[in-house]
């Protein structure tokens, strides 16, 4: 905090792998550590991108207690999520991912989504808006797939993909 980089708004952002693997006690714990230690202009918001998988009663109940931001990772109808998004033991988790959005749901916690756009998924726009739509998901945020980390490989390897994602945004908007 006596670094000089923080604003009177600071967001810290818990991304990478899964965060919600570990127990909401651990982020309680972590947040309300962050917390005294801050100077008190601060504001600090704390924000999770998730699969929303793992999300319970005592999850709620966190982001409840500290106005947590959630995203949830989700790219659209079962078909085109779970061809990617899998289990340690390769199962899709769009069921799951589901369930932990209706749980957001059911206990009124806004949330935005962040759907990977595959070369599948560039040709399938109006069924992503209606899934998106029909889910009441509002506020969505699109990556286009990229080639970073584990992933060694992209299915946008051989397309024009400014083409086609100026052609996804044109139809999906």
């Amino acid at each position: 905090f006596s670094s000089g980089w923080f604003s009177e708004y600071f967001t810290i952002v818990w991304h990478a792998g899964e965060p919600t693997v570990l127990p909401p006690e651990y982020y309680r714990d972590a947040i309300e550590i962050i917390e005294s230690l801050k100077p008190r202009n601060i504001s600090l918001i704390h924000s999770f991108q998730t699969n929303a998988v793992r999300l319970s009663r005592d999850w709620v109940s966190l982001i409840k207690q500290f106005d947590i931001k959630i995203g949830v990772s989700i790219d659209g109808p079962a078909h085109l999520h779970d061809r990617f998004r899998k289990t340690r033991r390769g199962d899709g988790t769009h069921a799951l991912t589901m369930k932990g959005i209706r749980l957001l749901k059911d206990n009124a916690i806004n949330f935005s989504a962040i759907s990977v756009l595959t070369v599948e998924a560039l040709s399938h726009a109006e069924e992503i808006f209606s899934f998106f739509v029909d889910n009441g998901i509002e506020q969505i945020g699109f990556n286009v797939e990229e080639i970073v980390g584990a992933n060694k490989r992209s299915t946008l390897e051989n397309v024009d993909v400014a083409v086609a994602y100026w052609k996804f945004m044109s139809t999906f908007w």
